[in-house]
């Protein structure tokens, strides 16, 4: 009986090592392939034209719709989509929405100064016709892909210049990785200055305020020394022609995170005067600094994408 007993129990464990092998493989696997194929939602926006404008204000943000617009290269003339078969033209002014069929990609070009005649966005969908969305309304176009920064002929730029076989995932996979783990790592810091601005607005002691200053400087000091690594790595991967444009984002990234700890450092000093006027002056510039260098590195990430 205990022989019978010990063996279920050898066998039970077996079983529970076994589930938790392969449930591993399972969750590495899917990381892995997030990674690779990892889409976002993209907003295209469009305004009316305004033929007194030379270049118009048309702007693509990433993940919210009004967040940030993405900074183009300079040699972009738009962006190339891929992996959703339905494109949306919405106007919530209008209350009007039109679906853009496609066969799984789409390039959608922007009228940017040398990338020709185009007065609006222009959308050429995979093997379906041509969509042009009003140009006397204010609207946007929605997709969940995969986006390319493209040039006038269509060619994606991080492979202009770049053999790459095959295309077009040769360096996608280490590429979006690296770029996607140290702009984020730059949240806690963010976190913490967001609690200590709150602390002195709501007039908490000055030891619990001193507290937290203490710890942003804490986490942007490590979040210095991450990206410094990261940066390393991410400039092992050539990007072709976009190189020299990401790698000035990334030296001004860089510059604004070692300000951030400067004005913390000043945000603590001002704390322990018990100053608490230049205390929330140099907490908020570190603030700003920061979310301003990750902008920066999510704009460099987005253009490899």
């Amino acid at each position: 009986m205990n022989t019978l007993s010990v063996h279920n129990t050898k066998v039970s464990i077996k079983t529970i090592l076994n589930f938790v092998f392969c449930s591993s493989l399972i969750f590495l696997s899917l990381t892995s392939t997030n990674n690779l194929l990892a889409a976002r939602d993209y907003f295209i926006h469009t305004e009316a034209y305004n033929p007194q404008i030379t270049q118009q204000p048309w702007t693509i943000t990433v993940n919210e719709l009004n967040g940030a617009a993405l900074i183009p290269p300079d040699d972009a003339c738009g962006m190339r989509f891929e992996g959703d078969l339905n494109l949306v033209w919405r106007s919530d002014d209008y209350n009007l929405i039109h679906n853009i069929a496609t066969n799984g990609g789409a390039d959608v070009y922007l009228p940017r100064p040398t990338c020709g005649a185009w007065n609006g966005v222009v959308v050429e969908p995979d093997g379906k016709a041509d969509y042009a969305p009003p140009h006397d309304l204010n609207g946007r176009i929605e997709t969940y892909s995969n986006g390319y920064w493209i040039n006038s002929s269509g060619e994606k730029l991080i492979y202009v210049h770049q053999p790459c076989t095959p295309m077009p995932d040769c360096i996608i996979g280490s590429q979006r990785f690296v770029a996607s783990n140290w702009s984020r790592g730059l949240g806690v810091p963010i976190q913490e200055l967001q609690l200590a601005l709150n602390a002195i607005e709501k007039s908490r002691t000055v030891s619990v305020i001193l507290k937290i200053a203490e710890r942003a400087a804490t986490t942007a000091a490590t979040a210095e020394k991450t990206l410094i690594k990261q940066l390393t790595i991410r400039r092992g991967v050539d990007t072709g022609n976009l190189e020299k444009s990401i790698r000035q984002l990334e030296d001004t990234a860089r510059t604004g995170v070692a300000a951030t700890r400067t004005s913390i450092d000043l945000c603590i000093n001002a704390l322990r005067q018990n100053n608490r006027n230049d205390a929330y002056r140099a907490c908020n510039s570190a603030l700003l600094q920061v979310q301003r260098a990750r902008f920066l590195l999510d704009t460099g990430d987005a253009w490899v994408q």
